[in-house]
């Protein structure tokens, strides 16, 4: 990778790293849907200022399917997910779990592309698994079914971002025509904008939010979508989408500290075992297989 390329996976991390802060304290007030929302229609008016701003276009009519797929799978659906698990969860351990995402992406690649899923990367889903297993056995996490479906739900968003990664790579190897990373960015955040407005009458916020939720929620929206976002296509369309899932490996360290520090969440040695399960397990995965199952 160029050193702008590290640069921007450094502040990708730091930024989708700190949403989960932000979501964990300001969705107890707006609920899942409505902190979705939030997200993707703050993240995604601030990408069409930028895109407004730098005189280019989203060409809506070529390429809103496209959009409403990426925004679905890398927004409107993981979002909700995440808020929900926030709920019940430590943010430290969503973030850890996010690291899972490159094990969907390897299934999904498998299943849509036809491409090998080697030994290696079969005994790298099968240790992050075990990490997942061990994380969620921490003594701070009073196993339960409320519980259990958050660390679901959690892997579920994950199952979206794996399948979002691998449907961007299909679009990149059907050849020139695709829309520029900055318009897949700001086109599936309002895409998955006008998905979530149709939801929030079936589920309305919870409380009305104080003055530092409401300020999580505007800043989950700047940092963890359109910061993150803008930087994540961007990287996706430079050095393709295995290399930008390595951001699942810096992702833990910010997560960990930053509920350490703001959260007072605590560290302890399960959560360290089970970050190095993961982390070791993503690695194995994301590595170029050498033999093994291949999808015909």
């Amino acid at each position: 990778m160029r050193p702008a390329d590290i640069v921007r996976l450094l502040l990708l991390a730091a930024a989708w790293s700190s949403a989960f802060i932000f979501v964990r304290v300001a969705v107890p007030f707006l609920g899942p849907p409505t902190m979705a929302l939030a997200r993707t229609l703050i993240g995604g008016l601030c990408l069409l200022a930028w895109v407004v701003a730098s005189s280019k276009s989203l060409d809506w009519k070529s390429h809103w399917k496209h959009y409403a797929i990426i925004g679905l799978s890398t927004s409107a659906l993981p979002f909700s997910l995440h808020a929900y698990a926030a709920q019940y969860i430590p943010s430290s351990f969503s973030v850890l779990i996010n690291a899972t995402s490159p094990f969907f992406a390897g299934i999904f690649a498998w299943w849509m592309l036809g491409e090998r899923l080697g030994v290696r990367a079969l005994t790298g889903m099968a240790i992050g698994v075990a990490g997942v297993a061990f994380l969620t056995g921490s003594e701070r996490l009073v196993p339960s079914m409320t519980e259990a479906l958050a660390v679901a739900a959690a892997l579920g968003a994950c199952a979206c971002y794996g399948f979002a990664g691998v449907i961007a790579r299909k679009k990149n190897q059907a050849g020139a025509g695709g829309p520029a990373p900055f318009a897949v960015a700001a086109g599936s955040q309002l895409a998955a904008s006008l998905m979530l407005i149709a939801v929030i009458p079936g589920s309305p916020p919870i409380a009305m939010p104080t003055p530092v939720a409401a300020v999580c929620a505007v800043m989950a929206g700047v940092f963890g979508s359109a910061l993150a976002y803008g930087l994540y296509f961007r990287l996706i369309a430079d050095i393709g989408p295995t290399r930008a899932l390595t951001v699942t490996f810096i992702m833990p360290v910010f997560g960990l500290l930053g509920g350490a520090v703001f959260l007072g969440e605590i560290i302890d040695a399960h959560m360290i075992v089970g970050a190095v399960m993961i982390i070791i397990g993503t690695a194995l995965v994301l590595m170029k297989p050498a033999g093994g199952v291949k999808k015909t």
